[in-house]
């Protein structure tokens, strides 16, 4: 039996990057949309079971509008069973309309059977996060899902200690909490896995998202789907060798083969002169059409030409003067002061 393991929807959150008040809307309906697909795609591949691993909600107050798209899903799709585990994100977010094909969990252990699998799930509180592995009940016979949401630590710190989780009969742990697609070994027998957020929403959920699909025939090799509309990316390129606007343009444009769907951070690093002309804002107004939405990110250190301006009669020389003078100072402290110093100089922020 094949089922799809999903987590972190947030519908409704904020869009967490520098957009438009338009390009926000379009980036809100399209998790709305991407949503939508994973369920079509379970429809038109016969697949009848979807797991909901946490925070499919961005609040415990979701918007009249999200919470009726959602119920309106799972209304319209009586034949695949919708398994909801909240999360920290969604905690009062049931509807009162009951629909027989969505099943839910408290915070006692649940099951549910579907031919060969049994599916466990429990949602964690202060009251039972130290000893729910300790009630957890699998069957030999069967392929075990466990369903959790929360942060998993190998240690005593986080929601989840994956040490107490071993050798409990466990296949497949479909965990939520962590946007980012993970799988690793759990123990021998099975493994745990975060599918991630199925949209990125900031520049700090960069790369492709989805879902999981998973056959229980081989229930430790899940398959991602790549499902999202937009992929947030992020890459650096050298501008030391430009020193005006019109340089940097052309070296970003020359390294990178832009996406008009995706959205772009571009980390600007190496050495620059204190002398170019480069107006970050100037280029990153020039490049918005090159994709849906782009930020650039200045880390680039000056370069250390301070021989330059050691005798200039200037803000900039007496700075350079006070702290090659300064015998407090080790060399390395010194280069490094004069970095930061001509940086700001320069009118540049700091990392």
């Amino acid at each position: 039996m094949k089922f799809i393991h999903i987590a972190d929807v947030h519908l409704g959150s904020k869009i967490e990057a520098k957009f438009n008040k338009e390009q926000s809307k379009k980036r809100k309906n399209e998790v709305q949309t991407t949503f939508k697909n994973i369920v079509e795609y379970a429809s038109k591949n016969d697949i009848h079971l979807i797991l909901l691993s946490g925070d499919i909600f961005d609040s415990d107050s979701p918007s009249n509008k999200d919470k009726q798209f959602f119920y309106s899903i799972i209304k319209n799709n009586p034949s695949i069973d919708f398994l909801y585990l909240k999360g920290n994100h969604d905690l009062d977010t049931l509807s009162d309309e009951k629909y027989d094909n969505l099943k839910t969990f408290n915070d006692s252990w649940s099951y549910y059977e579907y031919e060969d699998l049994l599916i466990c799930g429990i949602e964690l509180n202060r009251n039972n996060k130290t000893s729910f592995y300790n009630t957890l009940s699998t069957k030999q016979n069967m392929k075990n899902v466990v369903m959790l949401h929360g942060q998993i630590s190998d240690g005593k710190g986080g929601d989840i200690p994956l040490i107490k989780l071993k050798n409990k009969g466990i296949d497949y742990l479909a965990l939520g909490h962590v946007h980012k697609n993970m799988v690793f070994n759990l123990d021998e027998r099975g493994i745990a896995v975060y599918p991630g957020c199925i949209e990125g929403r900031g520049y700090d959920e960069i790369g492709p998202h989805g879902f999981m699909l998973v056959d229980s025939n081989d229930i430790t090799h899940p398959l991602f789907i790549k499902m999202c509309q937009r992929e947030f990316i992020e890459e650096n390129v050298d501008i030391s060798s430009c020193m005006s606007s019109y340089d940097v343009e052309k070296k970003i444009n020359s390294s990178i083969n832009f996406k008009k769907s995706d959205i772009y951070r571009i980390n600007l690093i190496g050495e620059i002169s204190i002398d170019n002309t480069i107006d970050i804002i100037s280029v990153e107004d020039d490049l918005k059409d090159c994709c849906f939405a782009i930020s650039l990110k200045d880390k680039t250190n000056t370069k250390l030409e301070y021989e330059k301006y050691i005798n200039d009669n200037s803000l900039t020389g007496e700075f350079i003067r006070l702290v090659i003078n300064d015998s407090t100072l080790l060399e390395d402290e010194k280069k490094q002061i004069l970095k930061l110093g001509l940086k700001v100089l320069d009118g540049r922020e700091l990392d």
